[in-house]
């Protein structure tokens, strides 16, 4: 037949009637002030001090445990080692009654308690009530605990709960316990909303920072059926930090400080979409934003997904030539190769996909496998690839809108940056001819290109006025400009325009207008050196 809290009973008077007043014994009180808990929080309900009694025979805090008006179990604590005794129950049948569960008792509430905080110690739960939570209970976390047993006869007065805290410390008897009260409180109670990944010994953290620590970290712990369902009180520290102004106010590109007005990264991760007309320099500037990513301070390891770069030898040679400086690298001796080589090893790899379906996923997966030996920062797919064979109902535009998604979903986990190359559309020509300018709504198959990234980005090369755009090879002089279409954080940069003139070995230089791009181009400096040093020592 099933327990209730009506089966306990009274122990023996010969138990209760030494104990005394906590203020009545020195080394209790000298207990006391090294937790700095007040005194009258020993005498609270279920608290008394004993001297030479019990089976540690020593001064102790004796934890007394009460359901209704009766005394029903004791925990002896040692004032000077610490050490732990229990007076068992003469009726083994009834199992160990929680700590401090006369908090629930429905006799004595005036208002039904909505949240319930658990500890494994019964320090930690006085510490939980010195804070200003009285509604904690302590259940034993010993080798021979059993919560099940323990909460049971207690079934209807948690019943009315809608949340509850597991505070246990991240001992092996606290992670037992909070994994014993995950399949329980989940399994046959009505609780609602369960929170269990509070590893902590609150008694130190009590000590160490006072009541005001204690509290901070509850209120941090909010109590929702998804994870993804977030309230202001989860995130009042670090509020509180945007508001003092410390919060990641993104890092330049090492591109120049022109373009940090457009294009600033944070350590957050994201998604960037990069698109312009064939042959515009897409991934040649792409392959430059990445260069100077992996000698900035940032150290960027990047990982190449590229279809663009068959040929992987000539794809790292244009590395070196990018990090150096150097556009004639025949003139480079071996131990100028082997050092830029070095550094490259270490910051960049490629995937190479080979039999391997180049889906989204099988590129994450990859990715995530080249983290193991070194975290990547920034993950290249040029151009994307947006067909997954498990979907083949779904349209182009609901492929590409799930591409996106977990492509960015998956850079936030990891805090990653994933930069996309999209090709447009075919594009209109208007009545003079010329072809329609590359722009959010051009981005080929979806407008979920514009609407998911974080930023969107469109890379135009541009010629002199008197040549016309179907004779405009690479190798003619031109300078490039980036639109910066969209920008998901406009506190820290905004939508512009930034102008590049290409040196000869593939750097990209920032120019502060077009003015000054047509000015360089007209003293053919495209055609000498670089104006930049190595961005590495090759020496």
């Amino acid at each position: 037949m099933e327990i209730t809290s009506n089966d306990y009973y009274q122990l023996p008077q010969r138990l209760l009637a030494p104990l005394t007043l906590v203020g009545e014994n020195d080394a209790v009180k000298a207990l006391m002030e090294r937790r700095g808990i007040e005194e009258r929080l020993y005498d609270y309900r279920c608290r008394a001090a004993v001297h030479n009694f019990g089976p540690l025979q020593t001064d102790a805090l004796c934890y007394v445990t009460t359901v209704g008006s009766k005394a029903v179990a004791m925990c002896f604590e040692a004032a000077t080692t610490g050490d732990i005794d229990r007076v068992r129950l003469d009726d083994d049948a009834l199992p160990q009654p929680p700590f401090n569960i006369d908090c629930l008792n429905p006799d004595y509430l005036k208002a039904q308690p909505e949240t319930l905080i658990i500890t494994n110690t019964e320090r930690d739960c006085l510490t939980m009530m010195a804070c200003g939570y009285p509604f904690a209970i302590a259940i034993h976390g010993g080798k021979d605990s059993d919560p099940e047993r323990s909460l049971k006869p207690f079934r209807q007065w948690l019943d009315p709960l809608k949340r509850v805290i597991v505070c246990c410390d991240n001992t092996h008897a606290g992670r037992t316990m909070r994994n014993s009260l995950r399949q329980l409180l989940s399994r046959d109670y009505s609780v609602g909303m369960v929170r269990l990944d509070v590893a902590l010994d609150f008694t130190s953290l009590y000590v160490a920072g006072g009541k005001e620590a204690v509290q901070r970290t509850i209120l941090t712990t909010r109590f929702t059926t998804s994870s993804e369902i977030v309230y202001v009180g989860s995130r009042t520290a670090g509020v509180k930090e945007v508001l003092r102004g410390n919060y990641d106010h993104g890092f330049p590109t090492g591109m120049g400080p022109l373009t940090d007005r457009h294009l600033m990264l944070t350590d957050e991760g994201g998604l960037i979409v990069v698109t312009g007309k064939p042959n515009c320099g897409k991934t040649d500037w792409c392959r430059c934003l990445a260069a100077r990513l992996m000698c900035s301070e940032r150290r960027f390891n990047v990982c190449f997904c590229s279809f663009e770069e068959p040929n992987k030898d000539k794809h790292v040679a244009s590395f070196v030539r990018l990090v150096t400086g150097e556009s004639h690298t025949e003139d480079m001796d071996d131990t100028q190769m082997d050092n830029a080589l070095l550094y490259l090893d270490a910051h960049m790899v490629n995937l190479d996909m080979g039999t391997t379906a180049p889906t989204p996923s099988n590129i994450m997966r990859l990715a995530d496998e080249a983290s193991r030996l070194r975290r990547v920062h920034m993950l290249y797919i040029d151009p994307y690839l947006y067909l997954e064979p498990d979907r083949p109902t779904e349209n182009e535009t609901q492929q590409i809108k799930q591409m996106l998604t977990s492509l960015q979903a998956w850079a936030r986990r990891r805090k990653v940056w994933v930069a996309v190359v999209a090709h447009p559309r075919k594009l209109q020509k208007d009545a003079a001819g010329k072809y329609e300018e590359v722009d959010e709504y051009t981005v080929s198959g979806s407008a979920h290109w514009a609407n998911v990234c974080d930023f969107l980005l469109s890379v135009k090369r541009v010629f002199p006025q008197e040549l016309a755009d179907d004779d405009a090879g690479s190798a003619n002089p031109s300078y490039t400009v980036v639109s910066v279409l969209k920008v998901r954080d406009q506190e820290i940069c905004h939508t512009g325009r930034m102008y590049y003139i290409r040196m000869a070995s593939g750097r990209y230089v920032e120019m502060k207008g077009e003015k000054e791009c047509q000015e360089h181009l007209l003293k053919t400096i495209i055609h000498g050196t670089d104006l930049a040093a190595p961005w590495i020592d090759v020496r």
